[in-house]
């Protein structure tokens, strides 16, 4: 009896023990609630530099005209002697050339196809190609550079006519600038009056080139983005009231190479980003529990950003959009 007795306080003193642990309250928890938001895109258009334009979803590059023209004095070295009289015309192969600057921020291109038109007008007193005489004309990717195309001229060139040729270029690369040199081969023998100022003149047209892709460079651009009409009214106070905290998260893919920064405004609450270079990259913006609820459960809450771009070899191809895949990851918690 005095063993069980002993054996009893025990057991009595033990449970008194675990009820002085037992939780009088329900345990807090948080959890992640995570709200997809529609998809932003910036397009290949909305970041081509002067010069470069998309046209039925193809892009395109102008290349202003340019002119360049020589004296008579400076392709026919023997003309010197006989100027300011009526001789006949010694022969002569000469040089000269011209060129065009790519507008600005495009450092190349890549050429798919395209078309030139060169005209050459005739300033002197005598046609140089009579006797099998020859223009070439020759585009190149700059000065030394490779050959883009070519053409030559060899037909008659009456004193005081333009003749008018078009040259193709294929899939060809273009620096920063497109060079023309005009060879004259003039085998003489006319006789006519010589005017060493006298002036043979080269026009070379661009119409539009077709781009397979380009590099340009781009310093604080801006880009227009359409505001974005958010759903988010169905999100009941039961939720709402819960939010600690959050986060904004950009999934960004970005083919440009560029870096984008700006401010995102969702309702009457904004805040600042940036995304980098990289192919891919992830973007966390964060709020606080009374930021998302100035905007969460709400009507007629608005998305807008404001886009800066910036990066000095940008690639630009037709059909290429930056894309950004966001969503709203919160904290809530329960208990």
């Amino acid at each position: 009896m005095r063993r069980l007795g002993m054996k009893l306080a025990a057991t009595s003193y033990c449970l008194l023990l675990l009820a002085c642990n037992i939780p009088t309250a329900l345990p807090i928890l948080e959890q992640r609630w995570i709200l997809p938001l529609e998809q932003i895109q910036i397009g290949v258009d909305q970041l081509l530099p002067a010069g470069i334009r998309l046209n039925d979803g193809t892009l395109e590059l102008d290349i202003d005209t340019f002119s360049t023209s020589a004296s008579l004095n400076t392709l026919c070295a023997n003309c010197a002697a006989l100027n300011g009289s009526t001789a006949t015309v010694p022969g002569f192969t000469s040089l000269f050339n011209g060129s065009v600057n790519l507008p600005d921020n495009i450092s190349s291109v890549e050429i798919s196809s395209g078309s030139l038109e060169v005209a050459v007008t005739n300033g002197f007193s005598f046609d140089p190609l009579a006797g099998g005489g020859l223009i070439t004309a020759t585009i190149s990717d700059g000065q030394g550079g490779s050959q883009l195309a070519e053409v030559v001229f060899e037909d008659s060139l009456d004193p005081g006519s333009t003749v008018t040729q078009s040259l193709s270029i294929g899939s060809a690369r273009v620096g920063t600038t497109v060079f023309a040199s005009i060879e004259v081969t003039s085998p003489g023998g006319q006789i006519a009056p010589i005017d060493t100022n006298e002036q043979l003149s080269v026009d070379i047209m661009g119409t539009a080139l077709i781009l397979s892709s380009g590099t340009v460079s781009l310093e604080k651009h801006s880009v227009e983005i359409d505001t974005i009409q958010l759903n988010l009214e169905h999100i009941g106070p039961e939720l709402t009231e819960k939010i600690v905290n959050g986060s904004l998260i950009f999934d960004v893919v970005n083919p440009f190479g560029a870096s984008v920064s700006g401010n995102i405004n969702i309702g009457s609450t904004s805040k600042s980003y940036a995304i980098n270079e990289s192919a891919t990259s992830r973007t966390e913006i964060s709020y606080t529990g009374n930021e998302l609820r100035s905007f969460l459960g709400k009507k007629g809450v608005t998305l807008s950003l404001s886009a800066t771009v910036s990066g000095s070899s940008i690639t630009v191809k037709s059909g290429q959009e930056l894309t950004i895949s966001s969503e709203i990851d919160c904290i809530i918690r329960i208990g």
